[in-house]
């Protein structure tokens, strides 16, 4: 995680990084700053929103033409209860994508939070030894 940790990073509040990427997966991972992860989760959000609205469209049309023909509506009603799972499974992806997407925005936002509020103290520590050396060198 100390590679995705940009210098300079300033304090992120994980709830907020969730919140983000429950409603637009991705949108967490902007908010931390990490601009590649969320364009790639972006585009994988979007693709599956575009393929659940192909298959639905597509499942429609099927539907719609088999109501048309006369004496085929059993076999409508049996293909239509059958396509309902297949027509899920975009959804289905699209919401583990979501909980994915809120559950890395969250752990490396409380990261970062962890590492700048620890930090200073730290650097602060390593100044004051090094000063104290250099001191006793002299």
């Amino acid at each position: 995680m100390k590679e995705r940790l940009e210098k300079g990073s300033k304090k992120k509040h994980p709830a907020i990084a969730a919140l983000a990427s429950v409603i637009l997966p991705g949108a967490g991972q902007a908010y931390n700053r990490e601009m590649t992860r969320s364009l790639v989760l972006v585009v994988i959000a979007i693709s599956m929103i575009a393929w659940f609205v192909k298959m639905q469209i597509s499942y429609n049309r099927a539907y719609e033409s088999m109501m048309k023909l006369e004496g085929v509506r059993e076999i409508a009603m049996v293909y239509a209860r059958a396509q309902v799972p297949y027509t899920l499974i975009p959804l289905a992806l699209y919401l583990g994508l979501v909980v994915f997407s809120a559950y890395d925005a969250y752990v490396f936002a409380a990261y970062i939070l962890k590492t700048v509020m620890i930090k200073p103290k730290e650097d602060e520590d390593e100044t004051k030894k090094k000063e104290d050396e250099a001191k006793k060198k002299s």
